[in-house]
């Protein structure tokens, strides 16, 4: 589903470059509403100290339909990657996949409600959280709302919205 990309930190004057790790990525990936036509999906995915890739396209009904991928590349301040990778931390599970809130834990469920897709992997391990929209959204608002939000921390306009 989501797929890694290479982080090669950049150097700043007031920085060490730190050495380049191959297997260093974080994939942010909405998830398309349930029976939409004719949604947007975006992944972002940090490339470099500097450089994040932003792959748009539409998805059909169900399973049928990924059509019109769009990609781009966009320069963000590191400063601002870090800013963006450091409010994501909070959410990285411990475990090699999760889901947040816990299916399990869930009174309410509202279908068709999407969710997101993160992917770390790094020194430390990699992991993968699902978050589900639709668990308690009252209850889960305020965290719901952080997630979706996240993205703008790189300085870039709502990137979850279609680009003409």
């Amino acid at each position: 589903m989501a797929m890694g990309m290479t982080i090669a930190p950049v150097a700043h004057a007031d920085e060490k470059a730190a050495p380049a790790s191959p297997e260093e990525s974080f994939v942010y990936e909405n998830e398309a509403l349930g029976l939409c036509y004719d949604c947007l999906r975006v992944r972002i995915a940090v490339l470099s100290g500097d450089e994040v890739t932003i792959t748009r396209w539409r998805v059909g009904p169900g399973a049928y339909g990924h059509y019109d991928p769009t990609v781009s590349r966009e320069h963000v301040s590191r400063a601002r990657i870090r800013r963006f990778l450091k409010a994501l931390a909070r959410y990285r599970p411990a475990e090699a996949k999760a889901s947040m809130p816990s299916l399990s834990s869930c009174s309410v469920f509202v279908t068709e409600t999407g969710g997101l897709t993160m992917l770390w992997n790094d020194a430390s391990g990699q992991q993968k959280l699902y978050v589900w929209y639709g668990c308690d959204p009252p209850r889960y608002k305020a965290m719901f709302d952080a997630l979706h939000h996240a993205p703008d921390l790189l300085g870039l306009g709502d990137v979850l919205q279609a680009k003409n």
